[in-house]
C-alpha cells in the first residue's frame, strides 16, 4: 500500500512483519528446536476454517500460548492482559478477519512481485525484535531491498510484540524519527 500511495505518505515505521516475497516460502515449519516461530502460517490457511473452529472457545489457550512463543519479555503479558486480547478474540468473526490475512499469502507474493519494481522513496523507519520471536536484523535487511532511504533498529530484548514487550525503547525511537 505504501508504494502506491507515497505521495501522501512522508515517512513509514515498520515493525515485526515480512514483507511478503517469495522469500516467505522458504521459513521452516520445524526447526530443530521444536516448533518454528512461522508455524502458524500453515495452520492458519488451512482449508475449512479449521483454525477458526480448533480455537474458538479457547481464544485465551490460544493467544496465550502464541503471544508467548513470539515473545522475550513474557512478562509483558499479564494474564489481565490476555484476558482482554481473549476477549477481543471471541468476538463474532475476529478470528476469521485475523486468518484472512494469512490466507491472502499467495496473493499478496505475487502482488508485491510487481510493486517492489517501484522503490519507497520516503524514509522509512525498520525495526526488529532481537530477541525470541523477533524479526531481528532481518527486518532492517529485508527493507533496504524495498526502500531508498531506511534507518533500522534492532531491540535486543524485545521480541515479535514490539510494543507491548519494549514500549520504554521504541515508544522513543519512533517519535524521533517522526520529528526529525
Amino acid at each position: 500500500m505504501a508504494v502506491t500511495h507515497q505521495s501522501q505518505i512522508r515517512k513509514l515505521v515498520y515493525m515485526e512483519a515480512p514483507i511478503l516475497d517469495k522469500r516467505i516460502y522458504d521459513f521452516p515449519a520445524f526447526s530443530p528446536q521444536g516448533e518454528s516461530l512461522v508455524w502458524h502460517f500453515s495452520f492458519f490457511v488451512a482449508g475449512n476454517q479449521l483454525a477458526e473452529k480448533l480455537i474458538t472457545g479457547h481464544e485465551k489457550l490460544f493467544l496465550s500460548h502464541f503471544i508467548k512463543e513470539h515473545a522475550t519479555n513474557k512478562d509483558a503479558f499479564t494474564p489481565e492482559l490476555l484476558d482482554i486480547y481473549a476477549k477481543s478474540y471471541a468476538k463474532p468473526h475476529t478470528l476469521n478477519a485475523s486468518f484472512e490475512y494469512y490466507r491472502a499469502l499467495n496473493q499478496s507474493v505475487t502482488e508485491n512481485v510487481e510493486l517492489s519494481k517501484t522503490p519507497l522513496n520516503m524514509p522509512v523507519l525498520a525495526i526488529g525484535g532481537g530477541g525470541h520471536g523477533g524479526m531481528g536484523q532481518f527486518q532492517v535487511d529485508q527493507m533496504k531491498e524495498y526502500a531508498t532511504h531506511v534507518e533500522g533498529q534492532v531491540l535486543p530484548n524485545c521480541g515479535h510484540w514490539l510494543p507491548e514487550e519494549c514500549s520504554a525503547e521504541l515508544n522513543p525511537l519512533v517519535v524521533k524519527f517522526l520529528n526529525n
